[in-house]
């Protein structure tokens, strides 16, 4: 609020609406799975993978991966939830994949059906192989590119990968880091304008 001398100003006071700051836009973080050592015993994983077990056990978080979560961070991400498609160290194949990326969109597209507060404006997807699950099931992220924002997701470079040559990856290059932090930066922005 504005003081001129004793008088404060406000838009409300002076009959203009009060001028409220744009609501940052909610960010979900979507993974393959929680990486399991195999030399290190963990019991298989039984029963359903349901919305709420994904939402108990992400394979990305600040204190599990701490370098795949600065990484986002880094880039411009403030990522309000992080699930996973397959449960911890289950296999990978490409129906389990699709049947994961299927039972999320329902979820999400119930969220926002039911006009949630936790519904989500932003989803965005680690790596090509969620990338290319969501395509598979969804007809209308068929187009969907790398860091171009699609019908609210995005997909960008799985920050887990230890990159063999940092200079030519996407976390180790100075120059694919800004082309990346420029997308994030125009799509939050894109966001929070819907």
């Amino acid at each position: 609020m504005e003081t001129s001398g004793s008088i404060e100003w406000n838009n409300a006071s002076v009959g203009y609406p009060p001028i409220t700051p744009p609501r940052r836009p909610r960010v979900l973080a979507v993974g393959l799975r929680q990486f399991r050592r195999h030399d290190t015993p963990h019991p298989p994983w039984i029963g359903p993978w349901t919305w709420q077990k994904m939402c108990a056990l992400p394979g990305l978080s600040a204190e599990r991966t701490p370098t795949a979560w600065q990484r986002l961070v880094d880039a411009g991400l403030q990522i309000d939830l992080a699930v996973d498609l397959l449960p911890p160290g289950s296999a990978c194949s490409d129906a389990d994949l699709a049947w994961g990326a299927k039972y999320l969109v329902g979820v999400l597209d119930g969220l926002e059906a039911a006009s949630s507060p936790l519904a989500f404006d932003l989803v965005v997807l680690l790596g090509g192989k969620v990338a290319n699950a969501f395509r598979r099931i969804d007809p209308r992220l068929h187009d969907m590119r790398l860091l171009d924002l699609c019908h609210g997701h995005i997909v960008v470079p799985s920050p887990h990968v230890n990159e063999a040559d940092p200079d030519n990856g996407w976390w180790g290059n100075t120059d694919k880091q800004s082309s990346l932090r420029r997308a994030i930066a125009d799509t939050l922005r894109v966001c929070s304008d819907e």
